[in-house]
């Protein structure tokens, strides 16, 4: 199938259109309560907790300690989790030697902002030579700093084996809610070490007087050849320092891998005293046979650079074998308060993805304060389907047990694929309901989409994910208030183009704590502040794209302009995407425009009337059942049953007719069997020659031009 022109099959706007665009909509269509089930397998086979009567006694205490919530008594905590493990011999606290990783000031960079035609983006970062590979981000939420956005990203060449490049660790920050961003921090690896894409997650721990920045992020050696690790890097902001561990579970082999590592902390329930749980993917492989293990650890006095850790030495279930790797499985984690005073505090974990058992979710619940292995609480499950990329927030404060889940789900039936975006949700910490985010969609994937709370402020919160497409990503995003979906965000890459790294949400403190987005294209950050945009849903077709013979449109990438209602009609805002899909414009005001849409070798057209619009609206336009629908019916009809109209194909040039110097620059290009992703293919077939020069031919006789008020 040809890249460039490919049948897109979108049908995300016919089935959620509903829920992207309205501002009233909520799940009520396709909420359904989450079944779950029992099955007996290794994953439900958990370890046993088993305590002394001296072990109770030393819990007990720890909880006292942490009831308190001040801020002197985490050493105590600390000592006293050693001296249980010196009795019962359940876990191992240590501090980790730093390894490979070393600071370095050189950097090339970009900071400032970049305007394009009506659509303002925040650039964070630039590079000419490497990409951006994944993401991480987290807003202070105490004073001195409240609001302050750190944003981490990996960089990297993309090339691999031993004498590979190495990747780089950046970090900035921005003290003017996202307007602008400054470089904090550079660690650049050892030659060969390269970060592994969309393997990165942060938390900020933070006491009035003390504060840091907790990035874990997972890489390999030799260039993806080697082993694969772990890292947390520890950044003390108050004073300027940093550090890196690299994780080290107990009986850790060259042969294992250590991937996929999430992080999360009880800081909103405990501002004074927090916890740090991270959580990650072993597979303790033996060079033929792959057993998947899920691992964590915790640090109990995370107010220093180099702090001690915990580990939890097996796993939270059994293992299975399966065979070759994979890289589907995954964990996610986090803290919620069920009301009660230390017993109330929970880690959740969720595995999705796991080989043998894909189309479930698996729900583990462990008690946040002690170190025990997590219980088997609930497996979701609904059909055969994959469940991949599950991710989970909390809210994390004092009796906060709403929860949002995201997670992909895709449909394999023969060589038919679809790929959707559901959203697991509770308000009690155990009942959980299915909505449907964004429905199934052919021919594209949704990639990794991950999800943030509002500290403390039950049911509020952001996700963000990416659409990938084979010309270009879409980064898409959605905000929730009690749960219930109030806004989105159809896509924010108005810059176009692919990228390697997924977006990633958070909360600013501007406007009601709004929201931001970070996201990448290939080789630059961007950051997009706001929650909502006018998004809206536009179908047409492209003459030289459309097959008669099938009744089929074919897709390209076009740019579709509001306009002032008023002469001179000047630009507004701009929005790229394909024909017949949604469009989200991210900086026009709510009012009345014109709307036209350009396309790379056809006229512009422009829709018959003015559209008035709202951030929260829902909009679909049709310009193709009617030539009328077109202002000036400046359409041209390519079926007559079911009769359809198209934009009209032939303006190489762009300049606003089709004219002999078209005919003559798409006939050159066919004598000479011009081939690819070119201007002159005007019917998509990849290649310029007679079938193109036709329609741009017939075309020009006919005098086609652009009709506009």
């Amino acid at each position: 199938m040809n890249k460039n022109t490919f049948c897109l099959l979108l049908i995300l706007i016919l089935t959620s259109s509903g829920n992207l665009f309205s501002r009233d909509s909520n799940y009520s269509a396709t909420t359904e309560p989450a079944k779950t089930t029992e099955r007996n397998n290794n994953l439900t086979k958990i370890t046993e907790n088993r305590h002394t009567k001296e072990g109770i006694h030393i819990i007990e205490e720890m909880n006292r300690l942490r009831s308190n919530d001040v801020h002197s008594e985490g050493k105590k905590i600390l000592e006293l989790q050693k001296k249980l493990e010196y009795i019962e011999h359940n876990s191992i606290t240590r501090t980790e030697d730093t390894d490979g990783l070393r600071f370095s000031d050189n950097i090339q960079q970009y900071t400032g902002q970049n305007q394009t035609d009506a659509i303002t983006i925040s650039q964070i970062y630039s590079t000419y030579n490497s990409y951006i590979k994944s993401i991480a981000t987290q807003v202070e939420q105490t004073n001195p700093g409240l609001g302050t956005i750190w944003v981490a990203f990996a960089v990297g060449k993309l090339d691999s084996g031993a004498g590979a490049t190495a990747d780089t660790v950046l970090l900035f920050r921005s003290t003017n809610n996202g307007t602008s961003y400054n470089l904090y921090s550079r660690i650049a690896a050892n030659p060969g070490y390269k970060v592994s894409n969309d393997e990165m997650d942060m938390e900020i721990i933070e006491h009035s007087s003390q504060k840091f920045v907790y990035l874990t992020l997972g890489f390999t050696t030799a260039g993806y050849t080697g082993l694969y690790r772990s890292t947390l890097i520890v950044y003390d902001i108050i004073n300027n320092i940093s550090s890196n561990l690299t994780i080290n579970f107990p009986g850790i082999s060259a042969s294992s891998k250590y991937y996929r590592p999430r992080i999360t902390s009880d800081n909103a329930r405990y501002p004074n005293e927090a916890f740090v749980t991270f959580s990650l993917i072993q597979d303790s492989t033996d060079g033929l046979n792959h057993f998947y293990l899920t691992k964590f650890c915790r640090i109990l006095d995370p107010y220093t650079i180099s702090p001690a850790i915990t580990y939890m030495p097996n796993a939270v279930y059994l293992p299975l074998i399966y065979s070759p790797f994979s890289s589907t499985v995954h964990c996610d984690v986090a803290f919620y308060n069920t009301g009660a005073v230390t017993t109330g505090d929970s880690i959740i974990f969720v595995i999705s993805g796991y080989p043998g058992y894909t189309d479930y979710i698996f729900i583990y619940k462990a008690r946040s304060n002690v170190m025990e292995y997590p219980h088997i609480a609930k497996i979701l499950t609904e059909n055969s389907h994959e469940k991949q990329f599950a991710r989970i927030a909390s809210n994390g404060g004092d009796d906060q047990k709403k929860m949002l889940m995201v997670f992909v789900e895709n449909y394999v039936s023969g060589s038919f694929y679809s790929s959707s975006l559901y959203s697991y949700s509770t308000t009690d910490a155990n009942t959980w309901t299915k909505s449907l985010i964004l429905g199934a969609g052919l021919i594209f994937n949704i990639k990794n989409p991950d999800v943030i709370g509002q500290r403390n402020l039950q049911g509020k919160f952001y996700t963000a994910y990416k659409i990938d497409t084979p010309l270009m990503d879409f980064v898409s995003s959605s905000g929730y208030n009690d749960l219930s979906r109030i806004s989105g965000v159809f896509n924010h890459n108005n810059t176009g183009g692919k990228s390697y790294a997924s977006p990633k949400p958070a909360f600013r403190f501007n406007n009601s704590d709004s929201c931001l987005t970070l996201w990448s294209s290939a080789s630059s950050l961007q950051s997009s502040c706001g929650c909502s945009s006018i998004n809206l849903g536009f179908r047409f077709y492209i003459q030289g794209l459309y097959d008669s013979a099938l009744n089929t449109p074919k897709y390209d990438l076009v740019t579709v302009y509001l306009r002032n209602s008023t002469a001179p009609f000047a630009k507004v805002d701009s929005a790229k995407g394909y024909s017949s899909t949604a469009f989200s414009f991210l900086n026009a005001n709510f009012g009345t425009y014109y709307v036209s849409v350009v396309h790379r070798n056809s006229i512009e057209t422009w829709y018959f009337q003015t559209l008035h619009v709202t951030y929260f609206g829902s909009y679909d336009l049709d310009m193709y059942s009617l030539s009328s629908k077109a202002y000036g019916s400046n359409l041209i009809k390519v079926d007559n049953s079911p009769p359809a109209f198209a934009v009209i194909s032939g303006d190489i040039n762009q300049d606003g007719s089709v004219n002999l110097s078209d005919v003559i620059r798409t006939f050159n290009d066919a004598a000479t069997f011009v081939s690819g992703y070119v201007v002159t293919d005007v019917n998509g077939d990849n290649i310029t020659n007679l079938n193109d020069v036709i329609i741009v031919y017939n075309n020009s006789t006919a005098f086609a031009h652009v009709i506009k008020p």
